[in-house]
């Protein structure tokens, strides 16, 4: 959820640094990244396209969006997502979606 742009209070932190992973052996990272790949299937299931999408969050709680390794933002990545029929408003867009164009 946070690589598709949830909010850091909607993930039950109040800041994005919180995010940063902080234990014993890893403490004072500078920042944490994660990456979603997608498989975008043609009609004929013989051929695909790929797509990662990813999000990093930095200590100073700022943020940047990637896609396909190139930096990108918020409305960029998520007019990509709707425009391949990714339901973002609701809650269960995790679910499997499949949409005909």
């Amino acid at each position: 959820m946070f690589v598709l742009g949830y909010r850091a209070k909607k993930l039950r932190q109040g800041r994005l640094s919180e995010l940063i992973h902080n234990s014993e052996g890893l403490m004072n990272l500078d920042s944490c990244t994660v990456e979603v790949h997608f498989k975008l299937i043609s009609e004929d299931s013989e051929s695909f396209e790929e797509l990662c999408i990813s999000r990093t969050a930095y200590r100073n709680n700022s943020n940047k969006y990637h896609i396909n390794g190139n930096v990108s933002n918020y409305q960029e990545v998520t007019s990509l997502l709707k425009n391949f029929g990714v339901d973002l408003d609701h809650k269960r867009f995790l679910i499997l979606q499949v949409t005909q164009k």
